[in-house]
């Protein structure tokens, strides 16, 4: 089994798969990491704490806008996953995919860069929340799966992929999606997707005033500001 991608998504598929005794390869690609407990706390409980889930999103940088969703699973109540961990449960790790050309899937080399930044990410996450730990006198605890592997960061990965050969015969496409606005009439949203009409709004998407807009917890004070402009608007009666 290949899986291409290795989003949240990319990363869950795996785990997925090993689970089911298979035998995988992952083509990896620049994701951050989000450790799920930090000193026995959940993830979440701690970006609560901090801030970062509130964080506005004229406060962020517009590389973490941009950027895809970090690299987590809520199975079992939620742990970490990392490249690290599924290689070590015998994943084959690859660098990103770049191309097919007759059987074969081309490969960037770039594995060591990619490991290293969602071991960055996860590290800027775990030192955010020790801080916070610190003044609550929490005792910090190690997540084996978190562990940054520096043994990582110089390997390239081979630059091409013979699926025959590896007897790979299902291939998983885990490379992201966008929202489909072309229903929508020219000038209709901005090119930060904001509406633009009058009476066209929008809720749940990515960052749309926040970092948690599109989740269930940030939802809730954007339907509240919604809810606020739409009873403050004039009702037309049609005749």
């Amino acid at each position: 089994m290949l899986v291409v991608g290795g989003g949240q998504s990319g990363v869950q598929v795996a785990e997925d798969l090993l689970d089911a005794g298979k035998r995988v390869h992952i083509a990896t690609s620049r994701v951050g990491r989000m450790p799920r407990r930090f000193a026995g706390r959940d993830a979440f409980g701690w970006m609560l704490d901090t801030g970062q889930l509130d964080l506005p999103r004229e406060d962020a940088d517009p590389a973490t806008i941009a950027a895809p969703t970090s690299q987590v699973s809520g199975v079992g109540g939620g742990r970490t996953v990392s490249y690290q961990a599924l290689a070590a449960r015998g994943a084959t790790l690859l660098g990103r995919a770049v191309g097919w050309d007759r059987g074969e899937l081309g490969l960037a080399g770039d594995l060591g860069e990619n490991v290293r930044f969602a071991d960055d990410v996860s590290d800027f996450f775990r030192a955010t929340w020790e801080r916070r730990a610190r003044l609550r006198g929490t005792a910090l605890g190690a997540d084996p799966a978190d562990e940054p592997a520096p043994h990582l960061y110089d390997v390239a990965g081979p630059r091409s992929l013979d699926l025959a050969r590896h007897g790979i015969g299902t291939v998983i496409w885990a490379t992201g999606f966008g929202p489909s606005t072309g229903w929508l009439p020219a000038g209709a949203l901005d090119s930060r997707r904001r509406p633009q009409l009058p009476g066209l709004h929008v809720i749940g998407a990515p960052w749309l005033t926040h970092r948690s807009s599109a989740n269930l917890y940030g939802m809730a004070g954007d339907a509240d500001r919604l809810v606020d402009v739409l009873t403050r608007q004039p009702v037309r009666i049609a005749a």
